[in-house]
């Protein structure tokens, strides 16, 4: 009977060790500097924006598609926002957007990973995924695993999504 019992417990010892127990990784520093086109999905509308992050607090969008927003941008620094459209200039605090805004969803989740708490959620290939939270709610953060480049965000609190790709 024990030779019966510690034979159980050997292999169950070799099944949860080899099969199917993928360490989560460890919560990493996403990259806060960077230049980036984006595709912006929101409400069944898609975009694409150049998104140039010289800091969480500092972090430009211009968009280049739909063509009827072409060059619109919203340039964030600290707690000013500043938008330029066909040479109209706009300068407001921040709190000029909503949390429904997908550019407000890529301000507040940079700004928000300096301090963030991410939470190691899982792996898909070679992207780690991360809960995080911002002023507006959780999010959902893809990080490639060798760069430490942002690759999605998916906020919970509003229907879009951010997928990042890089030269």
């Amino acid at each position: 009977m024990r030779k019966f019992s510690a034979s159980l417990l050997a292999i169950s010892f070799f099944m949860l060790f080899f099969c199917g127990c993928e360490k989560v990784a460890e919560p990493v520093t996403p990259n806060t500097t960077f230049v980036s086109l984006s595709e912006i999905v929101t409400d069944g509308i898609t975009m694409t924006a150049e998104i140039t992050a010289c800091g969480s607090d500092d972090v430009n969008i211009t968009l280049c598609s739909p063509e009827t927003l072409k060059g619109l941008s919203y340039h964030k620094v600290n707690s000013t926002l500043y938008i330029e459209y066909n040479g109209l200039k706009c300068t407001t605090a921040d709190d000029y957007m909503t949390s429904y805004n997908p550019f407000e969803v890529v301000f507040d989740v940079l700004a928000s990973l300096e301090s963030a708490q991410l939470k190691a959620s899982g792996k898909e290939g070679e992207l780690y995924i991360y809960t995080g939270k911002c002023s507006y709610g959780e999010y959902l953060i893809y990080i490639d695993e060798k760069s430490s480049d942002i690759q999605k965000i998916v906020p919970t609190f509003t229907d879009c999504e951010i997928t990042f790709s890089y030269e």
